[in-house]
């Protein structure tokens, strides 16, 4: 079990920088700079990857691999402590997929690791992109003795007009096929609906709505849902909320609409998570930042 977890999220415009800068047509290995801003959560952390600070000409050495220069690194250390931001070292693979760290990749940030702390306050983010531009990512977190752990990021999303996530299987695994969500995959497509499954969806308010789209989620298979509303189900209530009968009358609509849910769902494996706090306490605030998408 991961006690808290990580995570990484950019725009798409910026995904495609990147992607034009680190991905290469001779297929060698290039690298870059970025900064970041940290998205805490009641349950994990995400850095907002947001400002690219690419090499200039005599800044880094391709040979294959490849090598950034001192003076490359200061001017990324100024830039960050002058903005009040986290430093990401991005760089890339050769091969697709999801990437893990060679060794050199590790010696790397490791010599990374507790100057850009000591500067910025903020742990060093590592990066990886495969050539189909699939991410990896990870967090080098000071565990106040000097020590130095490695922390993986369960996805990094690339946010446009879709969501495109890269996650790590290791850390959310890929949902088992189940003959229950057949129809759903044949809408969505074999490749699509494991990455779809594994979003962590919120629901901010049970209502006639919020309660449909509840049930909708689970029983397409989604994986982690959380449920988000202050109120009890009452009379008045019980012409439109199509999860509530009588006997249910006085409870708390994200108990009973998680009861109903993991009735429905037809994942193997389903967590939902009942928040039952107004959208305006910081409860909830920070269990919304913990999603990666809201209704």
């Amino acid at each position: 079990m991961h006690d808290h977890e990580y995570s990484v999220a950019m725009t798409d415009d910026l995904h495609t920088e990147l992607m034009t800068h680190l991905v290469r047509v001779d297929k060698e290995e290039d690298l870059a700079f970025a900064l970041w801003t940290p998205s805490k959560g009641d349950k994990r952390q995400t850095a907002l990857v947001h400002t690219p600070v690419f090499p200039k000409e005599g800044d880094r050495q391709r040979h294959g691999n490849v090598s950034f220069n001192p003076e490359y690194y200061e001017r990324v250390c100024k830039l960050a402590m002058e903005k009040g931001c986290g430093i990401a070292f991005l760089h890339s693979h050769p091969v697709p997929g999801w990437q893990h760290m060679s060794p050199d990749d590790v010696i790397a940030e490791k010599k990374l690791m507790g100057s850009s702390g000591a500067l910025t306050g903020l742990p060093l983010l590592g990066m990886t992109t495969g050539s189909d531009g699939t991410w990896s990512a990870r967090f080098w977190v000071d565990n106040e003795d000097g020590v130095f752990e490695r922390k993986w990021c369960s996805s990094v999303r690339v946010v446009g007009k879709t969501i495109k996530s890269s996650f790590n299987d290791e850390i959310i695994a890929i949902p088992k096929f189940n003959k229950m969500f057949k129809r759903t995959v044949t809408v969505w497509g074999e490749d699509k609906h494991p990455d779809m499954a594994r979003l962590k969806v919120g629901i901010v308010g049970l209502g006639s709505v919020g309660g449909a789209v509840a049930m909708c989620l689970a029983r397409m298979g989604l994986t982690r849902l959380v449920f988000i509303d202050h109120d009890e189900i009452r009379a008045h209530n019980l012409d439109r909320l199509d999860y509530a009968t009588k006997s249910d009358l006085g409870l708390l609509k994200v108990l009973v609409a998680r009861k109903r849910a993991l009735e429905v769902a037809t994942a193997s494996k389903i967590n939902i998570e009942a928040v039952p706090f107004s959208v305006a306490e910081d409860a909830v605030y920070k269990a919304a930042l913990d999603c990666d998408l809201l209704f």
